[in-house]
């Protein structure tokens, strides 16, 4: 086992310093040759970046899809026969519509869409990519008010739900039940 002396040599001789993609700021990160060079100083940085670049949303439009995403729809395909991807309905692309039993279903990211922390907290920050998550999450509300005022099935499932099931397709199942019966 290294000594603390050593472990600390060792991580301050493997210090880089490279200018931040966003932000445009040199910083210092611990250099892993099987990484490569950090384009983002932080997080913050890179979310802003891939937001100000319209790639986030671009995954939504373009056809590049979360794996999450994809793998619910295998998951539905194997139960149903009519499963369509982004599908637009009044303005909003949803990920994809069961024909089948006519219920649309939104995958939503746990970050993105405002759900692995209290609205007052996002509030509280003011970063860009909190006003995005804050836009995300009105929308979304927005969005399910009108699919009930509709009379029309609309099913979030959130990745981090999504990866505690061993039995995806018991799960589908029983999420589905469960919008189906409460109309």
């Amino acid at each position: 086992m290294k000594s603390k002396i050593a472990y600390d040599r060792a991580k301050i001789s493997s210090r880089a310093s490279t200018t931040c993609k966003h932000c445009k700021r040199t910083f210092e990160y611990h250099d892993r040759p099987d990484r490569g060079v950090r384009p983002f100083c932080g997080r913050s940085c890179a979310s802003k970046h891939y937001i100000a670049t319209d790639v986030y949303r671009a995954w939504q439009v373009n056809g590049k899809r979360s794996k999450f995403e994809l793998e619910i729809e295998q998951e539905l395909k194997k139960l149903f026969i009519d499963v369509r991807d982004t599908v637009k309905v009044n303005g909003w692309f949803i990920d994809l519509y069961v024909a089948d039993v006519d219920v649309y279903v939104q995958a939503d990211g746990t970050f993105w869409h405002g759900t692995d922390r209290s609205l007052d907290e996002i509030r509280k920050l003011k970063y860009e990519v909190d006003n995005d998550i804050l836009k995300n999450y009105a929308r979304d509300r927005e969005a399910d008010l009108w699919f009930k005022m509709q009379n029309k099935l609309l099913l979030r499932i959130t990745d981090i739900e999504w990866r505690k099931m061993r039995n995806k397709e018991a799960f589908l199942i029983d999420r589905l039940k469960k919008v189906t019966s409460n109309v």
